[in-house]
This record gives C-alpha cells, structure tokens and sequence, in this order.
C-alpha cells in the first residue's frame, strides 16, 4: 500500500518521461518531488499521509541496512542448502522477510517499487542500498560445486566480486540477469546449476565483460580459458549464449535493450569520462554514476522484456571449443575459416539455430555444410575462397562487426600466406583482428617480440588495459585463441617490463616532508 501511494503519488509530480529525466539531472525548474520541509512539517492532511508513507519506507530501508551490516555488509543469501541434507539453513532476518516480499510482487507492484526506489533512496541517502535490494528482488540462482556443496549465486554478489571499477556497473547487472535466464531455462528455475558444467560463448565487445561468467563458473577470472569461455562476433553484439557442457545443450540470451543500454546520455557521458577522463568536469563524473544507477533500475524493472531467447538446443560443445576457440570477426573471413574447419553436421546445425549462421542468407554455405562437403575447391556461395580474392565491405560485415576493407585477405589466407614472415603474421593479426576489440574500452595491445626458438609471442597492454586486472582475461580469450592459429607460434605471453627507450624509475626518488 505504501508503495502503491508514493508511486501514484510520483507519477502526478513527473506525468511524462521528459519530466521525470529533468529531476534527475537536477535541471533548473524542475520540481522537487518530497521536499523535506513538506515532510518535516506537513500542512495538510494529505501532506501528513505522504510524510507517513515516506517514513513506512525509510524504517523498510532502515530495517535492510541493519540486517546488511549485521550479515557482514554483504547479502544474507549465503551457503543455504546442506551437502549432505538439502534443506535450508538460514531463517528469520528481516531482510529475508522483505526478499520474499519483493519476488512476490505483481508485476503492477514490481514496477511501481522499482519507479520509486532510487529516487528515495537518493532523497534518504540510502544510496548504497540499490544493489542489495535489486539483488533480494531478482533472487539468487542456487550453484553446486565441485565438492557437492549448493551455494546462492546472487546479484550483489557477482558484482561485487567482478573485476571492474568502483561504480555501479551496468553491464555486470545486464549478464548476470541475462546467464541466470538461461540457466534457469537450461537446468529448471530453483535447480543448482553444476558449475563445472557451465560454458559461455560471447559476442560482446567488452574484454572486461568475462567476469560474470567467471563468477558463475566459480572460478578467478585470471583462470579462464577458451575451454570455458569463446568471443563471438558472428552471435551478435549484445548476445551471449549459455552451454551445458555435459549434456551438450545452449541457450542464446540477446539484450535487445543493448550492452551496454543504447542510451544517448549515458554513450556521451562514457565517452567523456572514460576515454577522455582528464577532460571531464565535475558535474559529468557525477551524472555519469547517477545514469549508471537508473539505468540499472530501469534494466531490471524490463527484466525478461530485455531478453530475446533461443533454446534450449542441441549444441555439440566440445567439437565447438576445439575448432572454434577462435572465429574472425570479419563475415567473410568466417566463413572461409569455417570451411577450413570442416565443422560436422551437428555443430553446423547448432550454428545455424543460434544464428550464427543465417540459412537464408548463407543458404548455399549452410547447405555445403550441412552436407559435410569439403572435397574439389572450396566455395563460398558459388565463388572460390582464393588466397588472392579481395574482400569489400558490405552491410554484413557492419552487422557482425567486422572492418574489411577493399584488397583485405581473410583470416585464414592471412595466417597461411607463404610470402610473410611468421613475425609478419602475428603484427597483421594483432593489428586487424585483436586490437579493434580492446579499442572498444580505450585500450590496446603491443607487440614486443617473437622468440624463433620456442614460438613464443611476447606482448604488453597500453591505454586503460595497462592497470586493469582483466588483462591477464584477455590475453586468455582475445589474444592467445588468433595467435595460436598461426603456424609457428606456441606460446603467448604479457610481459609488463619496460622495452629498450622506455623511461623508467631507475634512479632513488627522494620525498619531501
């Protein structure tokens, strides 16, 4: 009721979305929703109702931030089923009360909490609240570990434990709700998921966006492989799809709402002050962080509507992850790698229903395919793949995000053309196919040498990749998989030493005061 009476309440001050966005960014005349002088000393009776309503509320929030404190600042979703019993072991906080509550919700009742939620929380300075509360309102999905134990895998959780910045972090909101989808639609909604089980494959061009599925699979992400998690561009954008790699079945989640959202604001203002941080006033850090925290409300209030699904399917996984741990971004570069792959029927009918495949528009690749015909010359819808042929960009390649440009060689051409030097191999490689994809965040890697003696690939991380932890995620996933492919190349390291002519500290620095 109380929720019913703030949200209505809400909606007579902010009728229309343009309003509500001017509040938020605190634009000049735009009305104060729940002045504090109103509730301090309410003059009217209607007044006096709202300024009950508000405090019902704030003696909620009170009542979670004390149970929060008391469970460690955390969540009270912990271990909750015994190994050997199954039942659950904890009971009776206030905060598991109020959870229950919120997933009983109505949908009605769901999205007049979330409406009211962060502007309250803000006005009562209760900010530090959102992800626990969002978290108790989405739930926890229940894990099972190596050692047979079932834990909550939760929201709060899973971004706490992300390598990420100190911010709130959308994205890391956006997969953890799409992989607990599909989960749940994999194993059954409230059925531990084995985690050694799970697998990812990725189209998201975020190298930092790997940690929430490392989080799911129980593991440091500085320990992820190509075994447990693939990029690939050709499953689009804003999609991930989920594997059970025991019983060989995926689910694909695409966010059709965007990843990150497909928000003008919030694009210019990471712009800002991500890329061009020295640039960026005040007033921008802080609207920034306040966008982040409504659009993560606003993600989690569309929950399933964000979502279009595909599966559960057959999906052949481990003929997947050792053929196509790496796959070029690049449309056409694909499919000349694919056929090179001689993929079976099975993984060529799990490609084509997560659509990584289109069997309209590939029809006379996916039908070669689907033959399992790789004798005579290869073709690609009727035209030789030839080492020489060019390759002109085309609305595909801006779909799947590739780059090719006129006179451009395929991956597979590339990596296998007799007039380079492997040393020549591996800077093309980084250039075309590695290095967009850590642009994507500011970063890039640089090529530091090829020892010919043992193979080894020696690199390094510039720009906003240098300090941040999920570097060693991506030489793993983004760096190691391309390099590998190259005939002569067997090891790929990231070394952090300074290179002959880069200024360093080699000399005491002394302090003053």
């Amino acid at each position: 009721q109380v929720v019913a009476l703030l949200a209505e309440h809400y909606r007579r001050v902010y009728p229309t979305a343009e309003e509500e966005a001017d509040f938020a960014r605190g634009e000049a005349g735009a009305p104060d929703w729940l002045p504090l002088t109103r509730l301090q000393q309410p003059q009217t009776v209607s007044e006096q109702q709202l300024a009950i309503n508000v405090g019902a509320f704030a003696a909620f929030l009170q009542r979670i931030a004390d149970d929060t404190i008391m469970n460690n600042a955390k969540t009270v979703h912990g271990p909750v089923y015994g190994a050997e019993t199954g039942q659950n072991n904890v009971h009776g906080t206030y905060r598991q009360a109020a959870a229950q509550l919120m997933q009983g919700f109505t949908a009605q009742e769901r999205d007049q909490f979330l409406t009211i939620l962060l502007p309250l929380l803000k006005k009562l300075d209760y900010d530090a609240l959102m992800l626990p509360i969002l978290s108790d309102l989405i739930g926890p999905i229940p894990l099972r570990c190596a050692d047979g134990t079932v834990t909550q895998a939760n929201l709060h959780d899973a971004h706490q434990s992300a390598v990420i910045e100190l911010k709130e972090e959308v994205v890391a909101v956006q997969l953890f709700m799409a992989m607990k989808h599909g989960l749940e639609l994999l194993y059954g909604k409230g059925v531990p998921v084995p985690q050694e089980e799970i697998a990812v494959i990725s189209g998201i061009r975020i190298p930092c966006a790997a940690d929430i599925p490392a989080y799911y699979m129980g593991i440091s992400p500085a320990h992820m492989e190509a075994t447990r998690l693939i990029h690939c561009a050709q499953l689009g954008a804003y999609a991930i799809t989920v594997v059970d790699r025991k019983s060989n079945r995926a689910v694909k989640i695409e966010t059709t709402t965007g990843i990150l959202p497909r928000d003008r604001e919030l694009l210019r203002l990471r712009k800002t002050v991500i890329m061009e941080k020295r640039v960026a006033p005040r007033a921008e850090h802080r609207r920034f962080f306040e966008r982040l925290t409504e659009l993560i409300c606003q993600f989690v209030r569309l929950d399933e509507q964000n979502f279009s699904v595909v599966g559960p399917i057959p999906f052949p996984w481990q003929e997947f992850s050792g053929k196509l741990a790496f796959m070029p971004g690049r449309w056409q570069s694909f499919r000349d790698f694919l056929l090179r792959t001689e993929p079976s029927t099975q993984l060529a009918g799990g490609l084509v229903e997560l659509e990584i495949l289109d069997a309209k528009r590939d029809e006379e690749l996916v039908a070669q395919l689907l033959r399992g015909d790789y004798s005579g010359d290869e073709q690609i819808n009727g035209t030789p793949h030839a080492e020489s042929t060019p390759i002109i960009k085309t609305a595909e390649d801006e779909d799947h995000g590739g780059e090719a440009t006129a006179g451009h060689r395929t991956f597979s051409s590339l990596i296998h053309d007799q007039t380079l030097t492997t040393e020549q191999k591996v800077t093309a490689v980084i250039e075309e196919y590695i290095q967009p994809i850590l642009e994507n965040d500011g970063g890039r890697v640089e090529y530091l040498g090829f020892d010919t003696a043992v193979g080894e690939v020696s690199v390094r991380f510039l720009g906003s990749c240098a300090n941040c932890p999920a570097s060693i995620l991506s030489v793993e996933t983004l760096v190691k998989p391309p390099l590998l492919n190259i005939p002569g190349v067997h090891h790929v390291v990231h070394r952090t030493q300074l290179r002959n002519g880069d200024r360093g500290a080699t000399q005491p620095i002394a302090l003053e005061g």
